[in-house]
């Protein structure tokens, strides 16, 4: 049966946790060796196509209009914040840099 993107998450995330070798991993947790590293490029270039790509509010105002506009930002598969017309690119690279920090 195949697996897919929501599994090897998991295992690759598992695998970056471990401090095993991809192959040690793959014997650990009864994988077959390709699929490993396959799905570790994959991801990773798939993280790295994603932009941060800076938002301005037009013609929004008032609490309802914001709870329209609400934006998810999924963060290296782990976070996923919910940004609103009314926040500020300074704050939000600063929790950018925290995320980044915890990895």
């Amino acid at each position: 049966m195949r697996k897919g993107r929501e599994y090897w998450s998991g295992h690759v995330e598992a695998w970056r946790c471990s401090g095993l070798s991809k192959k040690a991993y793959c014997e650990q947790h009864d994988l077959a060796y390709w699929s490993l590293p396959y799905w570790v490029d994959k991801l990773l270039s798939a993280r790295e196509s994603q932009e941060l790509v800076e938002l301005e509010a037009v013609g929004v105002g008032g609490e309802a209009a914001e709870q329209r506009a609400a934006i998810e930002l999924v963060v290296d598969e782990r976070y996923v914040l919910k940004l609103w017309p009314s926040v500020r690119a300074a704050h939000l690279r600063e929790v950018l840099a925290a995320l980044e920090g915890v990895r």
